[in-house]
């Protein structure tokens, strides 16, 4: 993939609403807490088995298409696209996004092929279907599964940022690399293909 253009404001929409972890039991009755409660008296106490912290993703596993690769952390670059990774064989995980884990969409992307057409991480991601299983790791060892759901195509020029990078009512993973014909004047492809996918339950 040559290059991943997206609008600056993706990230302000991508971030928005998912930090938030409840830490802590409210209690409005003191029950065994308090042998004589008063009757207005409210205990709040930490819980004891706080939820972990989801870590970053660093694994990416898609069983069908014998990718096993590094997830890099990327942002946007200068000109307010979606940076890519910088290694070769790896995954770039959209950093100002969700996380795999969390709710909302986290987006991974990767390159088809390099600068002399060499096949790269995702060239095969084409060959993808609907009720395949995609792994992602993080930091912490846990390990996320999740289910394609469908594959689609878009035109550059028509790409479905909210869709791709905001829809926040599930657990969602989107991969992303190119597709189509390739412009060297403008060093970019024709066409995105897009990967969505569903946290397994």
């Amino acid at each position: 993939m040559k290059k991943l253009i997206f609008l600056a404001f993706v990230a302000v929409i991508a971030i928005a609403g998912w930090t938030g972890i409840n830490r802590g039991f409210d209690f409005t009755s003191a029950g065994n807490l308090s042998a004589n409660p008063e009757p207005s008296e409210k205990v709040i106490i930490t819980n004891p088995f706080p939820k972990p912290e989801i870590g970053e993703p660093v694994r990416l596993v898609i069983p069908k298409l014998t990718v096993d690769a590094v997830i890099e952390n990327v942002g946007l670059t200068d000109e307010n696209a979606m940076d890519v990774p910088k290694e070769k064989g790896n995954a770039g995980w959209y950093e100002l996004g969700a996380k795999p884990g969390e709710l909302g969409s986290a987006v991974i992307a990767g390159h088809l092929d390099d600068k002399n057409g060499d096949p790269e991480v995702f060239y095969n991601l084409k060959d993808i279907s609907a009720g395949d299983e995609i792994e992602v790791e993080d930091e912490n060892g846990k390990k996320y599964t999740y289910v394609v759901t469908r594959v689609q195509t878009y035109p550059y020029a028509s790409f479905p940022l909210q869709e791709v990078f905001a829809s926040s009512d599930k657990t969602r993973l989107n991969l992303i690399t190119c597709e189509g014909t390739y412009d060297k004047s403008s060093k970019l492809y024709s066409d995105r293909l897009v990967v969505y996918s569903e946290l397994k339950e």
